[in-house]
C-alpha cells in the first residue's frame, strides 16, 4: 500500500495522520484510539482502540515491504549484460537496506530477480547512491554508467 492511499483511507475514517522522524502515528476521531507504524521496519505497528476496519488498513500498511510504501518511481540500475550467457545481467544491488556504501553489482544476476527489492532503488536512493558512486576514485565514471543504467520498474 502506498503512503499516498493509506493517508486518504485514514482522512476517509475520520482519523488524523502526523510523520514523524521514525514513525508514523494515527488518532481517531474520538480520542482514545491510536495506531503507530514504524518507518523503518516492516510488520512493525501499535493498534489500540480502533475498530477493525482501521486496524485492517494498518495492519496491511505495516505489511507493506518499505520500498512499496514510498509513492516515489522506482528504479533498476543495470550495468550490462553477458552476451556469453543469455539472461544474465549486471545490476546494482542494495546490501541488507543500504542503499549506498553497502550496495555492489550483481553480475550475475536475473530479469526475475529485478524485482526483488534489493534490486530497487526509489529516486531518493538512487540520488543518494550516485552522491556515493561521485565520492569515490573515478567517481564521476562510475556515475555516468550507473545514471546510464538507470531503467524504471513497471508493475
Amino acid at each position: 500500500m502506498k503512503t499516498k492511499e493509506f493517508n486518504d483511507l485514514m482522512k476517509s475514517f475520520g482519523c488524523t495522520v502526523k510523520t514523524r522522524a521514525d514513525r508514523v502515528e494515527v488518532f481517531g476521531p474520538f480520542g482514545d484510539e491510536r495506531g503507530s507504524i514504524a518507518l523503518d521496519l516492516q510488520d512493525a505497528y501499535y493498534v489500540s482502540n480502533f475498530g477493525v476496519p482501521v486496524a485492517k488498513v494498518i495492519a496491511e500498511y505495516a505489511a507493506t515491504p518499505l520500498v512499496e510504501r514510498k509513492d516515489e518511481k522506482r528504479w533498476n540500475v543495470i550495468v550490462g549484460q553477458d552476451i556469453n550467457n543469455a539472461g544474465l545481467i549486471s545490476a546494482w544491488c542494495k546490501k541488507y537496506n543500504d542503499y549506498a556504501e553497502g550496495s555492489y553489482i550483481d553480475d550475475d544476476t536475473t530479469p526475475e530477480n529485478l524485482k526483488n527489492e534489493y534490486y530497487i532503488f526509489t529516486n531518493s536512493e538512487f540520488d543518494y547512491l550516485i552522491t556515493h558512486l561521485k565520492s569515490l576514485d573515478n567517481g564521476d565514471v562510475y556515475a555516468k554508467i550507473a545514471e546510464l543504467g538507470k531503467r524504471e520498474v513497471k508493475e
